[in-house]
C-alpha cells in the first residue's frame, strides 16, 4: 500500500510505521481506512506546529473585540493528535511503557508517630 498523497515527510514516516503493525494483524484490510486518517491527522498536527512555530509559537490571540482565546494553531494541533492518537489505538498502535529510569517513587510518606487517634479510640472500646 502506498501512502495517501500530499502527506509531509512526518506523516509518510507515521504512515510506513503504521503500515507495518497493520499488516501483522490478522484482518488488515477492516483497517486501511483508520490508517489513512491516522496518517491525514499526523500530517495536520505536523504543518500546524510548522506554522506555529514561524508565527514565534504563540500561545493565545486577541481578537479585535478585546477578548484573549487560545491561538487556533495550538487548538489544532491539540485536537489532530488528539484524532492520531485515537485512530492509532485503533490499529494497535499504543507505545510500550517506558521503563522508569532513578530511584523508586514514594507516594506516600512512612511516619512513625505510632497509631492513630482512631486507632487509639478503636482500643478504648
Amino acid at each position: 500500500m502506498k501512502a495517501p498523497e500530499g502527506l509531509g515527510a512526518a506523516a509518510r514516516g507515521a504512515y510506513k510505521r503504521a503500515q507495518r503493525a497493520v499488516m501483522d494483524q490478522e484482518d488488515p484490510d477492516r483497517l486501511l481506512d483508520s490508517l489513512a486518517r491516522y496518517a491525514s491527522a499526523v500530517d495536520l498536527a505536523d504543518r500546524a506546529r510548522r506554522e506555529w512555530r514561524k508565527l514565534g509559537a504563540p500561545l493565545t490571540i486577541t481578537h479585535p473585540n478585546g477578548i484573549t482565546s487560545t491561538h487556533p494553531l495550538v487548538n489544532v494541533m491539540r485536537d489532530s493528535e488528539k484524532d492520531a492518537a485515537r485512530y492509532g489505538e485503533a490499529l494497535g498502535l499504543k507505545p510500550g511503557r517506558v521503563a522508569h529510569r532513578g530511584p523508586d517513587p514514594v507516594a506516600t510518606m512512612v511516619a512513625d508517630i505510632g497509631p492513630s487517634p482512631a486507632a487509639k479510640l478503636r482500643q478504648v472500646k
